[in-house]
């Protein structure tokens, strides 16, 4: 497992893994030709909604870590100093330009359900990336955005955000090759002590 990386300005690195993992060959089976595109090409993906779930993902990450020590990791930004950064470097469509305190309102919200949905649970790890090695010999790493450990047992939490939360969108998140990924990866990590991979959506 890879440690959390943090980047020259005390921010949470919470993209992309840089990794060939299950979301990449999802990618691959689905458009050969995208995958290849946008690879050549970063900084064509997505688009600003995706940019502010971008955002989130970082400012959760500092709010998750918050008051824990990590050895060997260098100091960060506490939430509301990488919320203010973040949010002072928006480049996104202009009516999407996210307010810092709305933004640490709603990450502490989310935070918060979290928790009601796994009492006894604590942070385990945060934005860490993992390595699988399947019967096939085929490598694959999967970068997970929270663990929460209770005892033995273990959960995954992959954070989504969308502009409506409903049944349709639930579906897309479920069933894509990186969530399946993750299960897959836990199980293999954890055996019978992994209870599950868990979609945490916030809107």
């Amino acid at each position: 497992m890879n440690a959390l990386q943090i980047d020259q300005d005390g921010l949470i690195n919470a993209g992309s893994s840089g990794e060939f993992g299950w979301h990449g060959a999802e990618q691959v089976l689905a458009c050969p030709r995208r995958y290849a595109y946008l690879t050549q090409n970063p900084g064509e993906r997505g688009s600003g909604a995706q940019g502010l779930g971008s955002l989130y993902h970082v400012v959760l990450a500092h709010l998750f870590t918050e008051g824990m020590f990590l050895p060997g990791v260098p100091v960060r930004l506490d939430v509301e100093q990488a919320c203010k950064l973040l949010c002072s470097r928006w480049r996104g469509q202009r009516r999407l330009k996210p307010n810092p305190e709305d933004v640490l309102t709603r990450a502490r919200n989310y935070h918060d359900e979290v928790f009601r949905r796994f009492p006894g649970f604590k942070v385990s790890r945060v934005e860490s990336t993992y390595s699988v090695t399947f019967g096939n010999g085929v490598r694959f790493r999967q970068r997970v955005d929270l663990e929460l450990a209770k005892r033995r047992s273990r959960v995954f939490i992959d954070h989504k955000s969308c502009s409506r939360i409903e049944s349709r969108n639930l579906e897309e998140h479920t069933l894509s090759g990186q969530f399946l990924g993750m299960r897959w990866s836990g199980v293999k990590l954890y055996g019978t002590d992994f209870l599950g991979a868990f979609v945490g959506r916030f809107q």
